[in-house]
Order: structure tokens, then C-alpha cells, then sequence
């Protein structure tokens, strides 16, 4: 079988009036602590544009690695667990949610 790229999703809707404390966390400390793994090769943060009418969280983050096999690891390492534990530790009594995660791997891609 061959190993497929593999993206791992992640929705976040902040609680009013945190998205400032949020963004400046996310993306000065969570993001560095994540790459500390090998097998993080690439994160994307996205900010909704409402376009679309629906309920969708504002942030969307996107990791990508080489295969699913690396996806598993990442959430196994120690590098994950302190992610995880400094969440707690940074947003405890301010949680953001997270009401969705996924994880894709692509079938096909159409490129002009």
C-alpha cells in the first residue's frame, strides 16, 4: 500500500472578546509546541469568511503530514500530551471550543 499525504482538521469557535488572547497563543505558543514533532510538516490557519450562511467555527487549522502512520504518531508523542497540557493549563475557565476534528486522506487532485 502506499502512504497517502494525510491532513488532520480542526475547527475553533473563541468566546467573544478572546480572539486576540487566542490568535497570539495559537499561533506563538501551540503552533511551536506542535512542531517540535517530526511528523508535522505544514500548518495552515484559516479564518472564516461568511460567505456561506451556516454554523461553522471561526478558525480552521490544517497540519499536514506524510502519511496517516505520522498523524498516529503525532497524537501519541510527548510533544502532543504537552500541547494538550498546556491548553488546559492556558485556557482553564476560558476554554475555546473545538467542535470538530478530522482526519483526511486525499483520494484525488485536480490541478489546471
Amino acid at each position: 500500500m502506499v502512504n497517502k499525504p494525510t491532513i488532520y482538521l480542526g475547527g475553533i469557535q473563541c468566546r467573544p472578546g478572546q480572539d486576540d488572547k487566542f490568535n497570539k497563543w495559537y499561533n506563538e505558543t501551540h503552533i511551536p509546541l506542535l512542531f517540535k514533532s517530526e511528523h508535522v510538516m505544514s500548518v495552515t490557519r484559516y479564518k472564516l469568511v461568511p460567505v456561506i450562511e451556516g454554523q461553522n467555527p471561526t478558525y480552521l487549522t490544517t497540519y499536514d503530514f506524510k502519511d496517516k502512520g505520522g498523524v498516529e504518531a503525532w497524537f501519541a508523542s510527548p510533544f502532543m500530551a504537552a500541547a494538550v497540557a498546556d491548553t488546559k493549563k492556558t485556557w482553564a475557565g476560558e476554554e475555546f471550543e473545538a467542535p470538530w476534528q478530522a482526519v483526511y486522506e486525499p483520494i484525488m487532485t485536480w490541478r489546471k
